[in-house]
C-alpha cells in the first residue's frame, strides 16, 4: 500500500467515525417505550473497531513519514510542518488583505470614508508568494506519498 493510499484511508476512517459518532449519539436516547432505530451498543463495537484500525495505520503512517526525503532532500516531516506553516500564513495575509480592502458604501461625502492602513497590494502579493510556496511543498508531498511504500 502505497502512503497515498495510507492518508486516504484515514480520512475514510476519520468520516466513518465521524458518521458512527452522530448515529450513536442520535439513539443514545429515546422515549420511555420507544426501541431506538440503532443499537448504540453495536454502533459503538464497530466505533471501536475503527479505532484501532485508525490508530494502527496513523502510526505506520508516521514510520513511514520520518523515514522519506523529498525530491529535494528535504525530510518528509519538515515538509508537513512547513506546509501547515505555509498555510496558516496565506490564510493570515488573505484574510487581511481583504479586510484591509475599503468597501464603497457611501451615498453621500457626507458619510463616514473608510481608509486602508495597510498597503493592500503589498499583503496580498506576500499572501500570493505564500500561496505559490504552498503549490510547490505539497505537489512535493503529494509525490512523495505515490511514491513511498507505507512502512
Amino acid at each position: 500500500m502505497k502512503l497515498a493510499e495510507a492518508l486516504n484511508r484515514r480520512a475514510e476512517i476519520s468520516q466513518r467515525l465521524q458518521e458512527l459518532r452522530e448515529r450513536t449519539t442520535r439513539n443514545v436516547l429515546v422515549q420511555e417505550g420507544d426501541k431506538p432505530s440503532e443499537n448504540p451498543v453495536e454502533l459503538l463495537k464497530q466505533q471501536e473497531a475503527l479505532f484501532l484500525e485508525f490508530e494502527n495505520l496513523v502510526t505506520r503512517i508516521n514510520k513511514t513519514n520520518n523515514q522519506i526525503l523529498l525530491s529535494d532532500g528535504k525530510p518528509m516531516v519538515l515538509a508537513l510542518s512547513q506546509r501547515e506553516t505555509l498555510k496558516l500564513k496565506h490564510s493570515l495575509y488573505k484574510s487581511i488583505a481583504s479586510a484591509g480592502t475599503p468597501q464603497i458604501s457611501r451615498y453621500s461625502n457626507t458619510e463616514i470614508k473608510s481608509v486602508s492602513m495597510i498597503n493592500v497590494s503589498e499583503i496580498q502579493n506576500f499572501a500570493d508568494n505564500y500561496a505559490q510556496q504552498l503549490r510547490e511543498l505539497d505537489g512535493k508531498i503529494q509525490q512523495a506519498n505515490w511514491s513511498n511504500d507505507l512502512i
